[in-house]
């Protein structure tokens, strides 16, 4: 049954720390880790199993720290993040993969790519969250995100409380938690948030994520709220990126300032399009992996 967390995989780090995570798509095929939103799990790619395998890609979706049975480190960074995916992708047998990162993976897809360098043959960022804070210029913030990224991580607890009540709703009405998320939609979204098999699914996602804590989207919004550490200019593998302008989940110029940062990234501009265009497109993003990886 999709979004069952018992059919996700565990294994360990040298260190003890637990990764859950499941394989999509084509077993043995080529590798893709794929990093989900803020919140989420592993499920939020069972929708593109068919897509991937007639791509014969793996599509190897992690739940990222504080998310499913996934431990996190004392000290949490997106570079550390990035070494704890060698260890796995080692454990994994992974010589160089492609990464994937939607929404709030997007900053965690980035990171992995700059990073492990040559290691990473491709860059996927579908509707990713952008640097909001470092060097150069600030992105300029609706109220809603100057709330979300600026005020509420200063406030102790104020995260955590706000998605332990979301955790509650995930878990009781999932279709009911998809709608909080979107609630802030335009059109092009809401036309998708109709569709009932689809925010299910998102919403069991989240559950899934979310089945012990709200750890996992309170490292989010701790890390999304600082400067990210990560030299992005280092990247060396091809990366595209996708933004629709009707997107109101994450600020777009911070997404055109992280296109900015990176090496000959492509900015791909989706029109009337908003937050949720990949759950009708990943064939889309997926091929583009698929070929450049040949």
């Amino acid at each position: 049954m999709i979004g069952d967390s018992s059919l996700a995989t565990v294994l360990r780090l040298p260190d003890g720390r637990a990764v859950s995570y499941r394989v999509y798509g084509r077993p043995g095929g080529r590798p893709v880790l794929c990093f989900h939103g803020t919140p989420g799990s592993h499920v939020k790619f069972a929708i593109a199993d068919g897509a991937a395998a007639s791509l014969g890609l793996a599509l190897i979706a992690l739940d990222r720290w504080g998310y499913g049975d996934t431990d996190e480190p004392e000290d949490c960074s997106l570079s550390s993040y990035a070494a704890d995916c060698a260890r796995v992708a080692d454990q994994l047998g992974l010589g160089r993969f492609a990464v994937l990162g939607i929404s709030g993976g997007g900053p965690y897809a980035a990171a992995v790519a700059a990073e492990l360098k040559a290691r990473i043959s491709a860059s996927a960022l579908v509707a990713p969250v952008g640097p909001i804070y470092g060097p150069g210029p600030r992105p300029a913030l609706d109220v809603m995100h100057r709330l979300s990224f600026g005020v509420l991580p200063k406030i102790p607890g104020a995260i955590g409380l706000a998605f332990a009540a979301f955790r509650q709703v995930a878990k009781r009405q999932p279709i009911w938690a998809t709608r909080v998320a979107g609630g802030r939609s335009l059109a092009a979204d809401r036309m998708i948030l109709t569709d009932r098999t689809f925010t299910e699914a998102l919403g069991k996602s989240f559950a899934v994520g979310m089945v012990h804590d709200a750890r996992g989207p309170v490292i989010d919004m701790q890390l999304f709220s600082r400067a990210w550490g990560v030299d992005l200019a280092t990247t060396r593998c091809p990366t595209q990126l996708w933004i629709g302008d009707q997107d109101r989940n994450v600020p777009v110029s911070a997404v055109e300032a992280l296109a900015d940062q990176i090496p000959n990234a492509v900015l791909t501009r989706l029109g009337p399009h908003g937050h949720y265009w990949i759950a009708r497109n990943h064939s889309q993003v997926l091929r583009w992996l698929a070929e450049t990886q040949q």
